[in-house]
């Protein structure tokens, strides 16, 4: 109602843009359903009265190993807070600590699930899958965490809410058909198109998203993991390294330069599966560390399969290969003049990987040595 062309609209046009631009406005579609959950529904749902509906409509379930446990009924109730009925029951085969969340869907076409768990100082909220596959996530959690004592009662009566609420959360937004709460917290640390777990702490409490890198393979119901796309560049790849070394839920040991020299070669190192340590290197430390978990993913993988390459992608993992094998005299060596000087002609000396030695080695450090290049039997003159 600002008239148009004054400093009062102006000042409320600039500050809409910004709202917008921030993704900070709410597009309400008609009025808010009925019900606990309508005005939550109302500001993140496109059709806010489907979802609702479709909450309305499932049969949702809470079991445990003893129903009454503080976790189940936080679980109960952060349901109930949004007008969703559960029924409790146990379940001899979950652990103590362990909550199994189920909800089958309108007429029965969909059964989604999330476990919620406390284990030791830490607590979860697994991604949303099939039952069988939740289960085996929780488990792979607990194990990955730690496996210690229970929390009290007394100290865990915060966390255990926050862990709880937000696994009923994650199973309604997929019940509703909406985006999981982990879409929406904007973590760069996150990978596109894997799933991710909620990781709590007690000291101080605080919760963060994961990517999670479970030990099976994707079920029908994570779709989102099935068909990942390889990385298509180093930030990609290296995103890919930091969620495979993550330092909760991560499958490999981090590599870490620590007190190594980074002269000429810049060198990381980390712990192997079988208690080893390995030692990378290569051009930059970045490189050495894509190189490093790349290598203790093959030891993890098949440590007496020598045949096996592991890289970021496809591409990656020929050329890696290709580096492996045995450089051969049958071919016609061509050696390619060079001194302290740093002098080289060879347009093999073009690459600027080859660059890099020459100037680190050679020039930087005055060792006195020639290149010498020569083609990879095999390979019709395409490699040297």
């Amino acid at each position: 109602t600002a008239p148009a062309g004054t400093p009062l609209r102006g000042a409320l046009v600039s500050v809409l843009e910004q709202l917008h631009a921030h993704d900070l406005l709410v597009e309400r579609n008609g009025t808010a359903p009925d019900g606990p959950a309508g005005e939550w529904l109302s500001t993140i749902a496109q059709r806010p009265a489907e979802a609702a509906g479709l909450l309305r409509e499932a049969h949702v379930r809470v079991r445990s190993a003893s129903p009454r446990s503080p976790l189940a009924v936080a679980a109960v109730r952060a349901f109930a807070h949004n007008g969703v009925e559960t029924v409790s029951g146990a379940d001899s085969g979950l652990p103590d600590g362990h909550v199994l969340l189920t909800a089958r869907t309108r007429g029965g076409a969909r059964s989604l699930a999330v476990v919620v768990g406390l284990r030791g100082d830490a607590g979860f909220v697994t991604p949303v899958g099939s039952a069988v596959r939740v289960r085996q996530d929780a488990g792979d959690l607990a194990r990955r965490l730690g496996v210690g004592d229970i929390l009290g009662a007394g100290e865990r009566t915060t966390m255990g809410i926050l862990v709880a609420s937000a696994g009923a959360q994650r199973l309604m937004c997929a019940v509703a058909g909406l985006r999981d709460p982990s879409e929406e917290v904007g973590n760069a640390r996150l990978l596109p198109g894997r799933p991710a777990t909620l990781i709590a702490r007690g000291t101080p409490l605080r919760g963060e998203y994961r990517t999670w890198l479970g030990s099976g393979a994707p079920d029908t119901v994570q779709a989102a993991g099935d068909g990942v796309a390889q990385p298509r560049s180093l930030a990609e790849a290296l995103a890919c390294v930091a969620a495979l070394g993550d330092d909760e839920v991560g499958v490999l040991d981090a590599p870490a330069p620590e007190a190594l020299p980074q002269l000429p070669a810049a060198l990381v190192w980390c712990a192997t599966s079988d208690g080893g340590r390995l030692l990378a290197g290569a051009a930059r430390a970045d490189l050495a560390r894509l190189e490093a978990v790349c290598r203790a993913a093959e030891l993890g993988l098949a440590p007496e399969a020598a045949g096996l390459v592991v890289g970021a992608n496809e591409d990656h993992a020929r050329g890696r290969a290709l580096r492996r094998l045995p450089l051969t005299e049958n071919g016609d060596a061509n050696e390619v003049g060079g001194a302290s000087d740093g002098a080289a002609t060879s347009d093999a000396m073009r690459h600027p990987q080859a660059r890099h030695w020459w100037s680190v080695l050679i020039q930087r450090l005055g060792v006195a040595a020639e290149v010498r290049v020569s083609p990879v039997a095999g390979t019709g003159g395409a490699v040297y």
